[in-house]
């Protein structure tokens, strides 16, 4: 009898593994198994379209090739978003809500950059941070016009009043490069 319920369990332990199990970095609901991906984050491939990267939320994009004098890494993190002012005596989102992207960035190249506010957008909509009440919102820190040193890094947010939770934040640089990333 002990030697049928091992077999048993044997089976059905050999069965669930067949049926669950992907053998790649997806587990059966479709997700990313990585654990640098933030829940609920889009699960994309990094793929190369133009050049534009499109990239999960919370995931690195280099910008510029290894040996070029110009290069950028940013990653866009999870946003927070809300219905409602962020913080007393400042304005509601007129579009609908407020989006607060965290950004990190890394000079990657041999010379100095500057990354300003202007070269994000979102969408649907092509909204920038003047679109609506976004520099309103009483985010407690905002990008700024920012000139990185090579090696330097920093971390801002980036506040944009959108008419939806979810779409697309897409980065135009001046220098040719281009990101976006789902959210």
């Amino acid at each position: 009898r002990g030697a049928r319920v091992r077999h048993l369990v044997a089976t059905i332990a050999a069965l669930v593994c067949l049926c669950g199990c992907s053998g790649g970095t997806h587990g059966p609901s479709g997700r990313s198994s990585d654990p640098h991906d933030p829940p609920n984050a889009t699960p994309l491939q990094n793929v190369r379209t133009g050049n534009r990267e499109a990239a999960r939320i919370g995931r690195a994009v280099r910008l510029g090739r290894a040996g070029e004098a110009e290069g950028l890494t940013i990653r866009a993190l999870r946003p927070h978003i809300s219905q409602t002012r962020l913080r007393p005596r400042t304005a509601d989102p007129v579009n609908g809500y407020y989006v607060t992207f965290p950004l990190e960035f890394v000079d990657v190249g041999s010379q100095n950059l500057t990354v300003t506010p202007s070269e994000f957008r979102v969408e649907p909509g092509n909204l920038s941070v003047m679109s609506g009440v976004g520099p309103e919102s009483g985010a407690e820190s905002q990008l700024v016009s920012t000139v990185l040193s090579t090696g330097q890094s920093f971390r801002a947010d980036l506040t944009l009043d959108v008419p939806r939770r979810h779409g697309e934040l897409i980065f135009n640089g001046g220098r040719g490069f281009r990101a976006s990333w789902r959210f």
